[in-house]
């Protein structure tokens, strides 16, 4: 699903990304209309992505309910 053609969503994964900086490197990422690489460098990298996606996740579905997005969220 193209989740990430919407501005709304792109900004909660860009503003992750930005926090993300001050837990490891980041040499790059491409953000996709239904996905994104990510290309980083960290001591406990599976540990940071996971924090990454878990906090993306929820942030997302936070701003889908809110906006009553329910066949998205279907």
């Amino acid at each position: 699903m193209p989740l990430f053609g919407q501005t709304e969503l792109v900004r909660i994964i860009i503003d992750s990304l930005n926090f993300l900086q001050e837990r490891l490197t980041l040499y790059g990422y491409v953000i996709m209309e239904n996905h994104l690489y990510v290309i980083a460098a960290a001591a406990n990298l599976s540990k940071e992505i996971g924090n990454f996606k878990s906090f993306t996740a929820r942030s997302i579905i936070d701003l889908l309910q809110k906006n009553n997005a329910e066949y998205i969220l279907n």
